[in-house]
């Protein structure tokens, strides 16, 4: 679990960089903005969402790691 929850950290450490990434690709400051903010509201409904689902199943490390293994498999 603990292995899981590194790699997750270690893939988000590099999320800092976006805006400077996504700038030297042409992106304007305004939809920088609306690109981040639409990123936070689907975080703000994703955890909600997963809050709800973990409670119904009664166990928050089987849903930690469903989900992880789902976004691992998106990954290029």
């Amino acid at each position: 679990m603990a292995g899981l929850n590194g790699i997750y950290w270690f893939a988000m450490s590099f999320s800092c960089y976006q805006a400077v990434y996504l700038q030297n690709e042409g992106f304007s400051a305004s939809q920088l903005g609306l690109l981040n903010a639409l990123a936070s509201a689907v975080a703000i409904a994703s955890v909600s969402f997963w809050g709800m689902i973990s409670d119904k199943i009664g166990s928050v490390k089987r849903i930690l790691v469903m989900i992880l293994t789902w976004v691992w498999d998106f990954m290029p």
